[in-house]
């Protein structure tokens, strides 16, 4: 089975590094999905979401002085899948994320988008959440 396209999918992507975070963002957009930033800092990254729900996100954990950890958090809270592109370890990921999508830096691109169609897919299975 093929896992789904990313055609029409809308993707937040919050790194600090500018050199991959349009590197991400550009494999995404070749992939077919709509990039929401990228953002380099959790306050861009949390002030976009007031006007748009993305369908996925990938999150880098460190962001200099700050982490991604509570955008995370609000994502998963909204049924958001989650993707954390990190140098750090997976074990550095809190308890309650620990079971998020990971993948190890230096990221291989393809590898990225292929993980984002399989949680795609996963949420595709998923019933919809209600008030």
């Amino acid at each position: 089975m093929t896992a789904p396209s990313l055609e029409g999918c809308s993707v937040l992507v919050l790194e600090d590094d500018f050199y991959l975070a349009d590197d991400i963002a550009e494999a995404l957009r070749r992939a077919g999905a709509r990039v929401l930033g990228p953002f380099a800092n959790a306050a861009g990254a949390l002030a976009s979401l007031r006007g748009a729900r993305p369908d996925l996100a990938v999150l880098d954990v460190n962001l200099g002085a700050e982490t991604s950890i509570e955008v995370g958090r609000g994502l998963r809270g909204d049924g958001v899948p989650i993707l954390f592109a990190t140098g750090y370890d997976a074990s550095a990921l809190p308890p309650d994320l620990a079971d998020a999508a990971y993948l190890p830096k230096p990221v291989n691109m393809t590898a990225l988008v292929s993980r984002l169609r399989d949680l795609r897919g996963e949420r595709q299975t998923l019933p919809l959440r209600t008030p």
